[in-house]
């Protein structure tokens, strides 16, 4: 499963659009060719959407000739003016060195920036930095936060990978019951690699726990865009790792109760700090202590 987990070959720089480009439907080309020239102008001018949508023509070559360079310095500009998907672009374009020179720790930083506004293809790439340290340390633990995050949206990729680490226990406690759940909804996304883990989980689980793992799937509804750090998948990870550490804060569920602040609490408290040093500060400290945990 690890292998399926490291397979990149979904990064093709040229992939990564084609779900923009399937909705598109077919234009006449003399109102091609004015778009595009109107679009250039705006560009130009600095208008980020338009470098955007020029980058998105360029990887399709609608209306212009093909060319991946291209695309990746419309999307790299649109990314410096804070466009969230034109960031996503420009960081897969750096992580796969497809249209740029490839540089997996530049890319992690611009996949950061779309990843802190919830963007959950973002998140997901650095769950995978993270698990396979490309551009960053290996940090397991990270990693099936940001899957986690990425996942809760409903990015089947990111369901498929959560539910590999509950199985295996990577990063996050062993659960069986967690692994056939969100392996199901990567089932019914449309994922094609899940059916025999699924017979796997199944021998493992009573039947009662099984169907119950299903139903939950089945009812299961995605969640807003993830950011920030009071949701379940940042709670989780902090649960987990003060485990690793030492302190007591039940199962790594992800739902902040008394066990898991008072285990804050007292982490805080042996590095000099209060309590209510707050959820940012413990969870850069956590990090830094991370090699404690892999």
């Amino acid at each position: 499963m690890l292998s399926t987990l490291k397979y990149t070959g979904r990064l093709l720089f040229c992939l990564l659009a084609m779900s923009f480009l399937v909705s598109c439907k077919q234009m006449p080309v003399v109102r091609d060719v004015v778009s595009v020239h109107d679009m250039h102008q705006s560009a130009e001018a600095g208008e980020r959407e338009s470098q955007y949508r020029l980058g998105m023509l360029y990887m399709s070559g609608k209306g212009v000739i093909q060319n991946y360079t291209t695309a990746a310095g419309w999307f790299e500009k649109a990314a410096e003016a804070g466009h969230v998907d034109a960031q996503f672009m420009w960081a897969s374009a750096l992580y796969s060195g497809v249209g740029a020179e490839q540089d997996h720790p530049k890319a992690v930083q611009w996949f950061l920036k779309s990843a802190r506004a919830g963007h959950k293809r973002s998140q997901y790439q650095l769950g995978d930095a993270y698990l396979n340290a490309r551009g960053v340390v290996k940090d397991r633990a990270w990693a099936a936060r940001w899957y986690g995050m990425s996942a809760s949206q409903g990015h089947r990729d990111a369901q498929f990978s959560l539910g590999v680490l509950f199985a295996r226990g990577i990063g996050l406690p062993i659960n069986h019951m967690e692994a056939a759940s969100w392996f199901k909804l990567a089932e019914m996304g449309g994922h094609e690699q899940v059916s025999e883990l699924l017979a796997k989980l199944q021998q493992k689980l009573s039947p009662a726990s099984y169907r119950s793992a299903l139903v939950r799937a089945e009812r299961w509804k995605p969640a807003a865009k993830m950011k920030g750090y009071w949701n379940r998948p940042t709670v989780r990870y902090m649960q987990y790792a003060l485990g690793r550490l030492g302190y007591s804060t039940g199962y790594a569920d992800g739902i902040r109760g008394p066990k898991t602040d008072q285990a804050m609490g007292q982490f805080l408290n042996v590095r000099g700090l209060k309590a209510d040093a707050g959820i940012v500060k413990a969870v850069a400290l956590l990090r830094k202590e991370s090699p404690k945990f892999k």
